[in-house]
């Protein structure tokens, strides 16, 4: 326990009332996180989004849940807002709400849009996107409806990795909850090799797939792919696949497939 510059052994009591402190706030996390992806699965977003199947990041810091820390939101509203485009989107803005500050791509008044950032007041990230389409091998066949694994796991992955930087440029520290969802894949499948289907397509086993939170122990030190790989695993196996392609079995390497 730091007092002021000195620091000193917490007593039993202290220790027992700081572990239940933090399940108390890790409860907390994982209903915030239940909450969020419960909108998304009824299409609540705070940007309306084009009609599919949706990936979803939530982001959770416990520190922001007890009060201690929180993201300037003013700060960001500024050129730092620019972080949070992505790439595709050909640019952006943003615009402030109740929850905190959204950051979506140009689009017009009446348009949906292919995703969002949510930075909330205490810390927390939500980050939503288009994840799949449509795919016709030729001209006389069915359209299949298809999630792009290559782009599943590189959106996860930059996303995660652009909020923790974020996170730590602002400030924030000690552990925090990070979750990957597909939402609405009932009818879709994933692609494994987009230009060569042959090599199969793979059916999700119920309509949402939302993976279990992990649990990062210290945000100075997190590194993405400790809590990526494992997640993206997950959302893999969700669609009955072993694992998640773009990572080495062997060594852990983060190496995407090219296409």
């Amino acid at each position: 326990m730091r007092v002021g510059t000195n620091t000193s052994d917490l007593t039993f009591d202290q220790l027992r009332m700081a572990f239940d402190r933090t399940a108390t706030l890790a409860d907390r996390a994982r209903s915030f996180i239940g909450q969020r992806v419960d909108l998304l699965i009824k299409r609540r977003s705070p940007k309306p989004l084009i009609h599919g199947p949706i990936r979803a990041l939530h982001f959770v810091p416990i520190a922001g849940l007890a009060g201690r820390q929180a993201v300037d939101l003013q700060a960001l509203h500024g050129q730092p807002f620019t972080r949070l485009l992505e790439n595709d989107w050909g640019g952006g803005s943003r615009v402030f709400n109740l929850d905190g500050l959204v950051v979506y791509p140009g689009a017009g008044p009446d348009e949906d849009h292919c995703g969002y950032a949510q930075a909330f007041r205490n810390g927390a990230f939500e980050a939503a996107s288009l994840g799949g389409g449509t795919y016709q091998q030729h001209q006389s066949a069915r359209e299949k409806l298809i999630v792009w694994s290559l782009d599943m796991t590189k959106w996860f992955r930059e996303r995660s990795s652009t909020i923790l930087s974020l996170a730590k440029d602002y400030g924030l520290t000690g552990p925090a909850v990070i979750s990957f969802s597909m939402l609405h894949v009932e009818e879709y499948e994933l692609t494994i090799d987009a230009f060569f289907p042959r090599r199969g397509f793979a059916k999700p086993d119920r309509p949402h797939l939302v993976a279990p939170e992990v649990w990062i122990e210290n945000l100075e030190s997190a590194r993405v792919d400790d809590f990526a790989r494992p997640l993206l695993d997950t959302l893999w196996q969700g669609f009955g696949m072993e694992r998640c392609f773009d990572y080495d079995p062997s060594t852990g390497e983060y190496k995407p497939r090219r296409q």
